[in-house]
C-alpha cells in the first residue's frame, strides 16, 4: 500500500480592499479547484465580504482545503466647503473635510487652500488602509 502526502492548498490575493473593489483570489496545491462559491478555476474574482473556500485535488486524488477572509474597508467621505464665488481679484479657502491625507489637484497636501483663479478644484482623501475618496467643488 502506498500513502500519498497531501497538496498543500494556498490562497493567495489581496485580503482587504475598499469599497467598490475587488481582489482576485488564486489557489495552488492542486489540478482541481473547488471553491466555496462554486467556481472551479484556480482563480476567482472576489468583492463581497465573506470568508472563502477551495478544496484542491491533485493528480493522485488527495485533497486540502484552505480558507480566506475578504475585508472591504470603507472609503473615507470627502467634503470641500469655502465660498465658490468671490469679486475680481479676491481670493477664497477652500477647505477639504474627511479623515486621512488630502492631495489637491494643485499638487497642494494640505487641508486647506487659498485660490485666486477659477477652478475646478479637486481634492483626494486617503485613509490609513489606502481607500480614497476624491471630491470636485462646483
Amino acid at each position: 500500500m502506498t500513502i500519498n502526502a497531501l497538496p498543500t492548498a494556498t490562497i493567495n490575493g489581496a485580503k482587504e480592499i475598499c469599497t467598490g473593489g475587488s481582489s482576485t483570489f488564486t489557489a495552488s496545491g492542486g489540478t482541481i479547484y473547488k471553491w466555496s462559491t462554486n467556481e472551479t478555476t484556480a482563480s476567482i474574482v472576489v468583492t463581497t465580504a465573506a470568508t472563502y473556500t477551495v478544496t484542491v485535488t491533485d493528480a493522485k486524488g488527495c485533497s486540502a482545503t484552505a480558507n480566506e477572509t475578504l475585508k472591504i474597508n470603507a472609503s473615507p467621505v470627502a467634503t470641500i466647503s469655502g465660498a465658490q464665488e468671490v469679486c475680481f481679484g479676491g481670493s477664497s479657502v477652500f477647505t477639504a473635510a474627511g479623515t486621512g491625507t488630502y492631495k489637491w489637484n494643485t499638487t497642494a497636501t494640505t487641508a486647506s487652500i487659498t485660490v485666486s483663479t477659477a477652478g475646478p478644484y479637486t481634492v483626494t482623501v486617503t485613509d490609513a488602509t489606502g481607500c480614497e475618496a476624491v471630491e470636485q467643488e462646483r
